[in-house]
């Protein structure tokens, strides 16, 4: 099986140690139809060091350590099971669920939190009250009046966001206050 993560492409061209130009391109399922656009980006990528379009949804990079191992094995193997069921919007499976979570994880759990995952991160997406779980719909579906609760809450009241996901940068230097 030669799937990415999320089943979408990994395409890289960038310089190694020793090595000139190192490629790593995984096709996923759609090699046939679509190696040729592959190529084209992936050559123009080694020979101007960048593409005519944005390909940052197919960049290997976008994977870090936390991707490895049974993470990805999980996501491939449910994907390819999963290749032709219907995908609705918002939907997040189980496997490879719970590789990165923040100290505070269990108390949103325990209040009913309803958990996605972005970049191998548990992330709060709403407080289910009425206990019923989430059903995924092409409209709206039923987290959508509990949401706008959540959102009237905070904007009335006070609400704590946990944002310990977020890249963090440290900015040193003698005109670190002006950049």
């Amino acid at each position: 099986m030669d799937l990415s993560p999320n089943s979408g492409w990994k395409l890289s061209a960038w310089s190694g140690s020793g090595i000139e130009k190192f490629l790593d391109v995984l096709r996923g399922q759609h090699r046939i139809t679509q190696g040729a656009g592959a190529g084209k980006y992936l050559a123009q990528w080694m020979i101007y060091g960048q593409t005519e379009i944005n390909v940052r949804e197919m960049d290997a990079r976008r994977f870090g350590d936390w991707a490895a191992g049974r993470y990805t094995l999980e996501k491939a193997i449910d994907d390819y099971e999963h290749m032709y069921q219907v995908h609705y919007p918002g939907e997040f499976r189980e496997p490879g669920r719970t590789q990165r979570t923040t100290p505070i994880y269990e108390t949103p759990k325990s209040k009913g939190a309803v958990f996605g995952e972005v970049f191998g991160w548990e992330r709060a997406k709403w407080f289910d009250s009425n206990n019923e779980g989430e059903q995924y719909s092409f409209k709206r579906n039923n987290s959508f009046s509990a949401v706008a609760e959540e959102c009237r809450a905070v904007r009335e009241k006070a609400g704590l966001l946990d944002l310990s996901k977020f890249s963090k940068f440290d900015i040193e230097g003698p005109d670190a206050k002006t950049s």
